[in-house]
């Protein structure tokens, strides 16, 4: 799904730049924690949506069936 290919890009930046300059090490851990629960969110509302469907229609489905390779998006 776009946000977890969005976080781990933004993660990935956020590291970059901590590398570029270590006094952003208090920014850069409010950003990369704001960023893990907005995907965290993210993750809540693909489950909400995913049992709504299953009440509707008695199909399981996986709505974000890339969740385990998020590791591997690179940015």
């Amino acid at each position: 799904m776009t946000i977890d290919r969005d976080f781990v890009r933004l993660r990935h930046h956020l590291i970059r730049e901590l590398g570029a300059d270590p006094k952003l090490a208090a920014t850069i851990t409010s950003y990369l924690v704001v960023a893990r629960l907005l995907e965290h969110i993210g993750d809540h509302v693909v489950n909400v949506t995913e049992w709504v469907v299953y009440g509707a229609t008695g199909q399981l489905v996986e709505l974000n069936p890339g969740k385990l390779d998020r590791r591997r998006v690179t940015g």
